[in-house]
């Protein structure tokens, strides 16, 4: 069985959710921010069409953490950002290699392990904020 949804966040502009369940959309991700506090412009809107249209939804924060003591903090941000609504998707860390770049203008290299322990930290404290919350590390 395939079941088909959208990654969305700001880059993708206002969205017509409306004609997006039309056209056979069945779940949505939406990004909630990323960064230091960052919210992403759109989540709001996308999170109140998703539940006024009935469209599932999970979210996610994309990490730019390279300590554990921001990975604290960014998901401080995410749960903030994320409490008045109930999704019914998974709510998780994004980490990626832009996340590694990031550290890397800092004058941080980032290894695989590095990177493993920032997300477990973030879904940590994720869990202490009431939330099961799982990582995507790509």
């Amino acid at each position: 069985m395939i079941i088909y949804g959208a990654d969305m966040g700001e880059t993708d502009g206002n969205v017509n959710w409306a004609r997006m369940k039309e056209t056979g959309i069945q779940f949505a991700m939406l990004r909630a921010g990323y960064g230091s506090g960052s919210i992403d412009l759109q989540f709001r809107k996308n999170a109140e069409a998703c539940e006024r249209l009935g469209i599932p939804c999970g979210t996610y924060w994309h990490s730019y953490a390279y300590t554990l003591e921001m990975a604290e903090r960014e998901a401080d941000y995410f749960a903030e950002t994320i409490e008045e609504f109930q999704f019914s998707y998974p709510i998780y860390v994004k980490y990626d290699h832009s996340s590694v770049c990031y550290a890397g203008s800092k004058g941080v290299k980032m290894t695989r392990k590095d990177a493993k322990e920032i997300v477990k930290r973030f879904c940590a404290r994720m869990e202490e904020h009431g939330y099961a919350s799982f990582y995507f590390l790509d």
